[in-house]
């Protein structure tokens, strides 16, 4: 298992590294941060991915990101969350997803940047499945 010390170097490597941006500071970004610390001492090793994507374009054909989901091995969740779609949603393809225009409300949901820089540290160490 990861101790908290490890996580916390991970993250800070990544911020030497430049991986992570500017909203990198945003308060949904640090309370999101907080929580991952606050699990990282229940995850194993091994995580799987699984992501959630909306029609957008014309007649809502291309896909664009708005869930990320990562769970360990024993099925903990590690990281769960909506993604703001940059493009007009045609489709929320909520028969299958389960997302409506709620979830992706900007008090509900990361900006892509932020959420690409949570799940790159989240990934640090650890192999991926699935």
């Amino acid at each position: 298992k990861i101790n908290d010390r490890s996580t916390i170097n991970n993250i800070y490597q990544s911020l030497q590294i430049g991986t992570m941006d500017q909203h990198s500071s945003s308060p949904k970004f640090l309370q999101t941060l907080k929580m991952f610390r606050m699990k990282s001492t229940q995850t194993g090793k091994i995580v799987s991915l699984d992501c959630e994507m909306v029609g957008v374009g014309p007649n809502g054909l291309e896909s664009a990101l708005a869930r990320v989901s990562i769970v360990d091995i024993n099925e903990i969740v590690i990281f769960d969350t909506y993604v703001q779609v940059s493009q007009p949603v045609i489709d929320y393809r909520t028969h299958v997803s389960g997302i409506t225009k709620v979830n992706l409300a900007p008090e509900k949901s990361m900006t892509f940047p932020e959420c690409r820089s949570i799940v790159f540290a989240l990934f640090s160490g650890r192999v991926l499945v699935g």
